[in-house]
């Protein structure tokens, strides 16, 4: 007569190390490059905002500013409406994720809750519309908002 186990698989001790295949180094080496060549561009913009000016464009090539200077931060926020267009974009988010918010917890209880004549069309077309990309609407979006005459509105 067979003895049935009914532990389950054995498990490793908590102290004990797993072996580790060769190509896992491979692998993390390779996400590692690809990590550092997607974080570039950042790290870029920054070291571009911290050198003097026109030392980014020169013809000498460096990945670290040789003098770095806050000096073009207080030029731009001196000389431009920063703060105000920092204001305006987040009350267009705030107000735009809010209502997108309400209105998708409504229509989501709705369609969930309730029975009615064209549940079926309504969700179908809801459906639709998630899969278009956005970058499709885009110019038509931009054209309605100037043609009502919204675009630079707000805090102008």
């Amino acid at each position: 007569m067979a003895v049935l186990d009914v532990r389950g698989p054995r498990r490793r001790p908590a102290g004990a190390r797993s072996r580790r295949r060769p190509g896992r180094w491979v692998l993390v080496a390779g996400l590692t490059a690809l990590a550092i060549l997607m974080v570039f561009p950042l790290y870029w913009m920054v070291v571009s905002a911290l050198t003097p000016g026109g030392q980014s464009q020169s013809g000498t090539f460096s990945l670290f500013p040789t003098r770095p200077t806050f000096e073009n931060y207080t030029q731009v926020f001196s000389t431009q409406p920063v703060w105000r267009w920092l204001g305006n974009s987040a009350l267009i988010t705030s107000v735009g994720t809010a209502l997108s918010v309400v209105v998708s917890l409504m229509a989501g209880y709705a369609l969930a809750k309730f029975r009615f004549m064209g549940r079926g069309l309504l969700y179908s077309a809801f459906l639709v519309t998630i899969m278009i990309p956005i970058q499709v609407t885009l110019v038509p979006s931009f054209l309605v908002v100037a043609k009502i005459g919204l675009v630079d509105s707000p805090g102008r």
